[in-house]
């Protein structure tokens, strides 16, 4: 089978996965924002971005573990226990010290629009969230996307009970409404143990190995998911009320297109990790390309019937997100382009830049928000963005074209 084949075959069977995970997560998304109103499904999503930016700030410990598994000079020095130790482990002491510092972060970072007990519910959430995604991780390394994809829609299935159930029982406080995302994710990660206790066996040498390996890439992925997720928080210091519930549906919105870029980037690195010489990177170049182009041409369907969706989906309250939906879609095709040049630098062993170029982002897209929001209101904000995602991709691009070392 061509590699564009397979490519579109795993494309094909992560797509869909994502797109049943993400349906029950916009259901939940639509049925709390109807509920709450623009004010206080505002004040969730600020809750759910910081469990979202604590467990997707450790996915660079998940592609460290999936980079190395498929790479026989390293495979043996890191191992699926050694990753799952190391990971639970840095969790555990992100929520402890969290919990400490909950106290301040809900009354001088976010002003008490953020409860204490909801930043409490938050960490507890973002750690048990982390347990689950170990689990579908160890189905990525070994390329069973099928079971990848299944694991992820039941999560979110379960999830979307949780959250019925709590509607049942007249639950009113939107705090609350993290904790399904607890218990799914605990459940989830028992039932994983049962069935493979005989990969659980800690090797302190190999551990260290991991940590020594992985470094880079582990820091590189606090700086993409901060990037990826600030433009929320920091909105939350200059706008409040119904503006910033438009921001968040908006965002929810995006997220049908960042489900197909997931499915991209999910078959991305392991295929990446496959490439060994200028033939196959052509290939892959190619077969990326070809989705690329996919993705971005479904971009402009939705570009095109934002408003639609802002009415069928979240109501006439919250026409106004139509408007940024449309902003952030534009914004987010350099970011599309640029994604396999991104992944080629774990190929040819430049995980440096995995760091240096999502930190320079991050840092840029922090100096020009204040001023961009300033100028130009919400829009501000994803026009900083923009140009963070266009400079990082030429970074890329510039690191890994022409690269002939693997």
């Amino acid at each position: 089978m061509s590699n564009l084949k397979i490519f579109i075959k795993d494309f094909s069977t992560v797509s869909f996965g994502n797109i049943l995970s993400r349906l029950f997560s916009a259901v939940i998304s639509i049925v709390i924002a109807r509920t709450f109103g623009p004010i206080y499904f505002g004040r969730f999503s600020v809750l759910f971005s910081i469990m979202m930016i604590i467990v997707a700030g450790l996915s660079g410990i998940d592609f460290t573990y999936i980079h190395n598994s498929l790479n026989p000079h390293i495979k043996s020095k890191v191992g699926f226990s050694n990753y799952l130790y190391f990971k639970l482990f840095v969790s555990l002491i992100l929520t402890v010290v969290g919990f400490l510092f909950a106290s301040y972060i809900s009354q001088n970072i976010f002003k008490q629009e953020v409860t204490f007990l909801g930043i409490i519910i938050t960490l507890f959430s973002a750690f048990f969230f982390i347990t689950y995604t170990t689990v579908y991780t160890y189905y990525q390394a070994s390329e069973n996307f099928v079971k990848y994809s299944v694991i992820q829609v039941l999560y979110y299935f379960f999830v979307l009970l949780g959250i019925i159930l709590l509607f049942k029982f007249n639950i009113k406080e939107y705090e609350f409404f993290l904790i399904p995302y607890l218990i799914v994710g605990l459940l989830i990660f028992s039932f994983f143990l049962i069935f493979h206790r005989d990969i659980l066996t800690l090797n302190n040498r190999k551990l260290f190995s991991f940590v020594k390996i992985g470094k880079w890439i582990i820091f590189s992925e606090m700086f993409v998911v901060l990037f990826a997720r600030l433009d929320l928080l920091i909105l939350s210091h200059y706008i409040s009320g119904p503006n910033l519930g438009f921001y968040s549906a908006a965002i929810r919105i995006v997220n049908i297109y960042l489900t197909f870029t997931a499915a991209f980037s999910a078959i991305m690195l392991p295929k990446a990790s496959g490439v060994k010489n200028q033939v196959q990177k052509k290939k892959f170049l190619k077969a990326s390309g070809f989705l690329s182009l996919f993705l971005v041409f479904f971009s402009f369907i939705l570009i095109l019937m934002s408003k639609y969706i802002v009415l069928i989906l979240y109501g006439s309250e919250y026409l106004d997100s139509y408007k940024i939906v449309r902003l952030l879609l534009i914004a987010y095709i350099p970011f599309t382009f640029y994604q396999p040049f991104r992944y080629l630098t774990y190929t040819h062993n430049k995980t440096f830049y995995l760091f240096l170029i999502p930190f320079i982002q991050c840092i840029l897209f922090v100096l020009l928000s204040g001023d961009f929001i300033k100028w130009f209101s919400i829009p501000g904000v994803i026009y900083a963005k923009a140009v963070s995602f266009i400079i990082g991709g030429f970074f890329f691009f510039f690191v890994t074209y022409r690269e002939r070392n693997f």
